[in-house]
């Protein structure tokens, strides 16, 4: 990751709102791609920072924290989102944003999330991340407020803005690819 890849991660991005009334929340261990997103996410647009003390028993110490602290935006593994929504769907409440990635999102938990964010107006936007670390965090986004009845899998979305121009990613056989070179091409190309 470069410097520029971090500024891009968080600078002129519609995926989430990056503004100085946000608080976010980081408990990213620091060599987790995520850690970028949670504290220059916060810094580089001059947004509160809160810091998880070490060792904090996620399940029982995280709905307090959240609401103590006012966190506005958090990051979530895909597991913990999973486990979390099974464990207590409210946990989220008050929070503006929660940006859940790091592997598939399963379709009835996000499909709960929704329901809940229908019914209750202090429910949160969620947004599915996807992106391998080289990424930066995240290559594409989906907002599950975007779900319909007819989606089979949480669509990975589209790709997030990098400059003037979008991430390319390209679904070949099943398996996503982000940002393709040419080179990429050619040998596809070659091999077919």
């Amino acid at each position: 990751m470069t410097h520029g890849n971090v500024v891009q991660l968080v600078c002129g991005q519609a995926y989430a709102r990056f503004e100085p009334d946000e608080t976010f929340l980081h408990w990213s261990a620091l060599s987790f791609d995520a850690s970028t997103l949670e504290i220059w996410g916060a810094l580089l647009c001059g947004a509160r920072l809160v810091v998880a003390p070490p060792r904090m028993d996620v399940l029982a110490d995280l709905p307090g924290l959240l609401r103590r602290q006012r966190v506005t935006v958090a990051f979530v593994t895909t597991s913990l989102f999973h486990e979390l929504v099974d464990l207590d769907v409210t946990t989220f409440d008050g929070l503006r944003q929660v940006l859940v990635g790091g592997e598939r999102l399963a379709l009835p938990h996000a499909r709960r999330m929704v329901r809940h964010a229908r019914e209750v107006p202090a429910a949160p936007e969620v947004i599915n991340g996807y992106g391998p670390t080289e990424t930066t965090t995240f290559a594409t986004w989906f907002p599950l407020r975007e779900l319909t009845g007819t989606d089979g899998d949480v669509p990975i979305g589209r790709p997030l803005a990098r400059g003037n121009e979008t991430v390319p990613t390209v679904v070949l056989a099943g398996k996503s690819f982000v940002n393709p070179d040419r080179a990429w091409f050619r040998e596809r190309l070659r091999s077919s």
